[in-house]
């Protein structure tokens, strides 16, 4: 085994050197752009026909107005009489220099509606690009792109290292491989939990697999919970590893303001509070730029108006922190640093590509028009899931196709160009989404996430280098 690995590891270099031709196309560059509706319509939209939208704040001096934009389309509806004025400040991409954008105005009766468009890729100062006064019902117009490019294209701000990181579940016991009953698979090694020899082994296996760390799934108030991720910090900075936790959100189970029982949000508060105080400051624990990074499970269990609370409560006690939702929703940002989706195994290939490059485009250029530092992107690989022995209402099983649906979700997060990169999981015999050696894929996972990981650190590598050179220009 050994000389296996050895053979992989040169085998992994190799990727890692190979030339850049054989890594995903670069991240899109994007423009600012506001468009200005003022109408008496009650309804109209306003489509283009190339590039799309990656982000968009609106806001309308109508208080009954209600806007969307996305993709190529903007479009309003209003229950309010008079003259209503609609801002969409939008970053888009995909426009290329030399070319025409075409509009189309549709409202549903001929009202008088006057559409401009300004290039604000300078923030301290905006362009007019286009005006146009239409009084029919279908319009169609055209503006020069390159008006709209000019003074970009607005650049997304460079992210963190890269780092390669599996969900780690440290619950097990030796019984609970021999006598649960509802496992398929289990390690190759068996081990405990509450073994620091045995855990070390654990995650030695996972630094072969070119993890750079791991997230420990966390409950706050259980102290076998706590002695355990002391456990995976110290064994995991002795090898090198970086440590962050899974605040299990809905375990956090308190009496609620109308006297029933479920997840408490100042309960998540209090859980955050202590692993920011007891756990952070240990050398292994994960952080960026001197802040320990926290990954915080189900946030869309909570209410924005919860995560404000929190956030600012985090901010006004000094404990200063990256917390990374797991949310789809781009408006949590407003309060977490960072976004990822935990579970990815049971989305349709085609419909993962579309919705994981949308949030990690979302995610890294979402303070170019809303406020604080550049975000975290964290896309999501799994390498397939079975829960069908656990007794649940609607049991799941996606076939891991011999390593081909692992290969392809690697294959979608890549071509994401995410910041990092999220194994789901590490460990998780129970929904057999472990890629740890076991006794039924024996090192296959392991091995096929080292070549993986360093692609992906290549990739990333050479993002990094082309950022730097775009900024000395």
């Amino acid at each position: 085994m050994r000389r296996c690995f050895a053979a992989l590891i040169v085998l992994a270099d190799c990727v890692a050197s190979s030339g850049t031709a054989a890594l995903p196309g670069a991240r899109a560059a994007v423009a600012r752009i506001r468009i200005v509706v003022t109408t008496e319509s009650p309804a109209a939209t306003l489509s283009f026909d190339r590039g799309t939208i990656v982000d968009a704040v609106i806001a309308s001096t109508d208080p009954d107005a209600r806007a969307r934009a996305g993709g190529q389309e903007l479009s309003l509806t209003r229950s309010g009489h008079g003259l209503a004025r609609t801002s969409f400040r939008l970053l888009a991409s995909g426009f290329e220099s030399g070319s025409v954008l075409r509009w189309r105005l549709r409202v549903p009766s001929a009202s008088p509606t006057e559409i401009e468009i300004y290039n604000e890729n300078d923030r301290s100062r905006a362009l007019l690009v286009d005006r146009f006064d239409v009084d029919r019902s279908d319009n169609a117009f055209e503006s020069r792109i390159d008006l709209l490019l000019t003074g970009g294209p607005v650049t997304i701000d460079a992210g963190p290292a890269p780092l390669v990181l599996a969900f780690e579940y440290p619950w097990y016991l030796y019984s609970t491989w021999t006598t649960s009953g509802r496992l398929r698979d289990r390690p190759m090694s068996l081990y405990s939990n509450e073994n620091p020899e045995e855990v070390a082994h654990s995650l030695a296996d996972a630094r072969a697999a070119g993890l750079d760390g791991v997230i420990v799934s966390w409950v706050g108030n259980m102290t076998w919970s706590d002695r355990r991720l002391r456990i995976v910090l110290d064994q995991a900075q002795a090898l090198g590893l970086k440590v962050s936790i899974l605040v299990e959100t809905l375990e956090a189970i308190d009496v609620l303001p109308d006297g029933t029982s479920g997840p408490s949000p100042d309960k998540v508060r209090r859980w955050l509070e202590k692993a920011v105080d007891t756990f952070s400051s240990h050398p292994g624990f994960l952080n960026v730029h001197g802040q320990p990074v926290i990954f915080v499970y189900a946030v869309d269990a909570f209410t924005h108006d919860d995560w404000t609370t929190i956030a600012a409560s985090l901010a006004e006690t000094s404990r200063h922190v990256h917390l990374l939702a797991d949310a789809t929703d781009p408006s949590f940002l407003d309060s977490f640093a960072g976004a990822f989706t935990y579970a990815t195994a049971t989305t349709p290939l085609d419909q993962l590509r579309q919705s994981e490059a949308n949030q990690v485009r979302t995610t890294q250029s979402y303070n170019l028009l809303h406020d604080g530092a550049r975000r975290i992107a964290a896309g999501t690989v799994s390498p397939g899931y079975d829960d069908r022995l656990l007794d649940r209402e609607h049991p799941t099983m996606v076939d891991r196709a011999d390593g081909a649906f692992y290969d392809a979700q690697w294959a979608t997060a890549l071509a994401a160009r995410p910041d990092w990169i999220l194994v789901t999981s590490w460990n998780e015999f129970y929904e057999n989404t472990h890629i740890e050696p076991s006794v039924l894929y024996g090192h296959t996972y392991q091995m096929r996430t080292l070549l993986w990981s360093s692609r992906f650190h290549s990739a990333a590598g050479h993002d990094r280098r082309q950022a730097a050179k775009a900024r000395r220009k």
